[in-house]
């Protein structure tokens, strides 16, 4: 066979046994590549895309995904091209031989399959071919949460093969780690959920859980009992183990218990129930072993298990309370509260709308697990839940809580009387300003006044001093002048006698 090494990127497809082979358009023998179809484990179909995924046995590197583009005019060869052809009577073939030679293989009719479907479908029934032959059980249209489908499951020996409208997929029963059969709030419905270490993609979106739904009213009798088609020896084979459940060729009982016996048979798995948490949403009739509550806008249940946290069913969540560094409340007290679940990898997983009345089951439980807490208030909800408490107990505590209540309306008082002592204080301090005010020009005056009175003071001692000098010169004019005052004084009654 040569090889083509140009570089193509169109080819054309036929299947040769268990290979998809893809060969040049102008050299059947120039061949471009071949795949196993052993290695396919995933088939997905849209539009004129088919994409091929293959089955990762190694951690070494190497191709995961292949994509083909079907044009409407493909051309296949070998078993492909018979079935893209529409068939016709044998009068009409021979005529057609010689017009197909004359227009070759590009070239369509009329009336033709859509090619990308023709490939898709025949890659889908070799590989359930290839798988084992038959299937050994098959659940039709069962009701998938995560991703949301009806899809078929046909059971194999190694392998179990999901299969919807335009996707398929292959899971070996060692991808399946463990699963979980837990109880929905509803009391009818019965979650299974197969949890894989390679996911399923639905274009982008990987899932590494597959959820089931059942419900427990649906029973299998004798009538239309689950059936395996194996023989003895190979049951026996399945069945050869000393411990885990046993299989019968024919077995009746709840359709969800019977497919979680038969995987667990074939895939080894460990099926995890229910634990013994009893939300505070329970009832006399009907106990509740989940929370409602809601994660990423979609609304769901929290199941709290024996080593771990679960939440169902989309997105579904699983994380080990040893991964868990710290759980979060907030808004405890209000009629809903909040838990943020924050792992040692700094991965935060925000659980909203809680029920007040699950918060003493779930700090009670997370307790016991060992998990630290931050933000929790418990006291404030034992209070609610002791109804039966004593009475001096309650008044003390709620003595408490009314002193607190006071001081905080007192200290909304006592700012109201400080803002009527600062009015005063601040009158009483323009009064005595303008008080101060005023006794400081009184004191400015006065000052003034002393200052002018000493100045005069001085001025008139200095005016004295000058007239002492010409004291001692007028003082023997004074004398005499006195003299003659005084005789004048003496006179001065004769003359007015004389003048009478």
């Amino acid at each position: 066979m040569e090889k083509c090494t140009r570089g193509y990127n169109w080819g054309v497809p036929a299947l040769q046994g268990d290979t998809l082979r893809l060969s040049s358009a102008q050299n059947e023998n120039s061949l471009l590549f071949e795949l196993p179809l052993k290695s396919i484990c995933e088939i997905q179909g849209s539009g004129r895309e088919i994409a091929i995924g293959f089955a990762d046995k190694s951690n070494a590197e190497g191709v995961t995904e292949i994509r083909f583009h079907v044009p409407p005019a493909a051309v296949f060869r070998g078993e492909l091209a018979s079935r893209l052809k529409p068939k016709k009577s044998k009068e009409d073939s021979s005529s057609d031989e010689d017009e197909e030679k004359a227009s070759g293989d590009d070239e369509s009719e009329e009336g033709q399959k859509n090619p990308a479907q023709v490939l898709l479908e025949s890659l889908k029934e070799k590989c359930e071919q290839d798988t084992s032959g038959r299937a050994i059980a098959q659940l039709l249209d069962m009701q998938v949460l995560a991703p949301k489908a009806r899809l078929d499951f046909d059971l194999f020996k190694t392998t179990m093969r999901v299969r919807g409208k335009k996707q398929s997929w292959m899971v070996t029963y060692a991808d399946i780690t463990q699963m979980f059969l837990l109880p929905a709030p509803d009391g009818v419905t019965r979650y299974l959920v197969l949890s894989l270490s390679k996911p399923l993609k639905q274009g982008q979106t990987p899932y590494y859980f597959l959820v089931l739904s059942f419900n427990e009213n649906v029973l299998l009798g004798e009538e239309d009992p689950f059936r395996l088609t194996l023989t003895e020896e190979e049951l026996n084979e399945l069945n050869g183990k000393e411990s885990g459940p046993k299989l019968s060729l024919q077995m009746t009982g709840p359709l969800f218990e019977l497919v979680a016996k038969v995987l667990k048979v074939f895939s080894g798995a460990k099926v995890i129930g229910p634990s013994k948490f009893v939300s505070g949403t329970s009832k006399e009739n009907l106990q509740v072993r989940s929370i409602a509550c809601s994660l990423k806008a979609q609304p769901g249940s929290l199941f709290p298990l024996e080593r771990s946290l679960i939440f169902l069913p989309k997105p579904c969540t699983y994380l080990r309370y040893d991964e868990l560094k710290v759980v979060k409340f907030r808004n405890v007290g209000q009629r809903f509260f909040d838990v943020i679940l924050v792992t040692r990898a700094a991965v935060m997983h925000e659980l909203q709308s809680l029920d007040k009345s699950e918060y003493l089951p779930l700090v009670e439980w997370l307790k016991a697990k060992s998990v630290n807490l931050e933000g929790t208030k418990e006291e404030m909800y034992r209070e609610q839940v002791a109804a039966m408490e004593d009475s001096s107990d309650d008044e003390e505590e709620d003595d408490d809580d009314f002193e607190g209540s006071v001081s905080s309306d007192s200290s909304a008082n006592v700012d109201d009387e400080q803002d009527e002592q600062e009015d005063e204080d601040s009158k009483k301090k323009k009064k005595e300003k303008k008080h101060k005010e005023k006794k400081e020009d009184k004191d400015k005056e006065k000052h003034h006044k002393h200052h002018k009175h000493k100045h005069h003071k001085d001025k008139h001692k200095h005016k004295h001093k000058d007239k002492d000098k010409f004291s001692k010169h007028k003082s023997a004019g004074e004398d005499a002048g006195g003299k003659r005052a005084a005789e004048e004084k003496a006179e001065s009654p004769a003359k007015a006698a004389r003048t009478e």
